[in-house]
């Protein structure tokens, strides 16, 4: 490695045509959030409502039914559904109720 790194550098080294740093500035936490996330697609139903990793989710602005929205998922496990880049208020809704369900509790 003693032998390798100067033999490298050397060979490799350039040096910059400017000399202010590229890099670029801080970039805010948010930022970050918003770019390291998942997203996916839903279609919003008539009743303002979706549904994501079988839980169910009002969406409190109303967009109409048939818009497609995007869900971000973030590191920090946040959810964030987002129309047209502008962040929607929702609230999680209870479970789905399955017909295979209500066939059980009609049998008891």
């Amino acid at each position: 490695m003693e032998e390798y790194l100067p033999r490298y550098n050397k060979q490799f080294n350039v040096q910059p045509k400017e000399k202010e740093n590229m890099y670029r500035k801080n970039v805010n936490e948010l930022t970050l959030y918003k770019v390291l996330c998942t997203r996916e697609s839903r279609k919003v139903k008539n009743d303002n409502a979706i549904s994501y990793e079988s839980n169910l989710y009002q969406i409190m602005n109303h967009i109409g039914g048939g818009k497609t929205v995007q869900i971000e998922n973030r590191m920090n496990q946040n959810l964030k559904i987002v129309y047209k880049e502008k962040s929607l208020n929702y609230q999680q809704l209870p479970s789905i109720i399955r017909k295979a369900d209500i066939s059980n509790l009609a049998l008891q």
